[in-house]
């Protein structure tokens, strides 16, 4: 039943962006070239307490394939008109050559410490990136919200109804392995990526 309903909230929400002909899963989620080299890109984690999720943390790397099938998948969904298509793709190619980005899908259940963004969180959540093993780490140069909508859920269907979603950006490094350590208020976690080829 659950799957069920999965299935026809991706139906519905296709069809709020347009997209006649995506290919979904027999569990209700795309498979188009864009997602399933999504799956491939994303880490997930999660710590438990007693007696429930402290937090769950779902975070991508938006690597150079990613982006390549983002900028397909962005097209053939939505068919900008020209001028705005040519500014899409150079917007992407940009941020492609200035930034190593990821995609940070974030839970946790204290409210105290939902917001990767706020200030006050900032003295709980921290993030480093190790590229090839490199001792010091590279703080991130922004970490920006991004706003859950039909497109988002599309897009980055890893976020859950109850998780916050953000965009992290480094200055752009050129590695075969990543470490993204996670820095937290119970435990600190760590996220890595091998034989990238970036």
């Amino acid at each position: 039943m659950k799957k069920c309903f999965i299935f026809v909230g991706w139906i519905l929400a296709l069809s709020l962006l347009g997209c006649e002909h995506a290919r979904l899963s027999i569990g209700g989620n795309p498979t188009t070239p864009y997602h399933k080299e999504l799956a491939k890109q994303t880490r997930a984690k999660k710590l438990y307490g007693l007696e429930e999720v402290l937090y769950e943390t779902d975070i991508t790397y938006f690597s150079d394939q990613l982006r390549d099938r983002y900028i397909d998948e962005y097209l053939r969904v939505f068919a900008p008109e020209e001028p705005d298509r040519n500014k899409f793709i150079t917007q992407q190619k940009e941020d492609q050559k200035e930034y190593t980005e990821f995609i940070v899908c974030h839970f946790t259940s204290s409210i105290d410490s939902t917001d990767l963004k706020s200030a006050e969180s900032s003295k709980v959540w921290d993030f480093f990136l190790f590229p090839d093993g490199e001792g010091k780490g590279i703080r991130p140069l922004s970490i920006d919200i991004i706003k859950k909508s039909t497109r988002s859920e599309y897009f980055y269907p890893q976020a859950t109804a109850w998780s916050k979603i953000y965009k992290l950006r480094f200055p752009r490094v050129r590695a075969q392995s990543f470490t993204l350590e996670m820095f937290g208020p119970v435990r600190n976690i760590d996220f890595q990526w091998k034989n990238i080829g970036a």
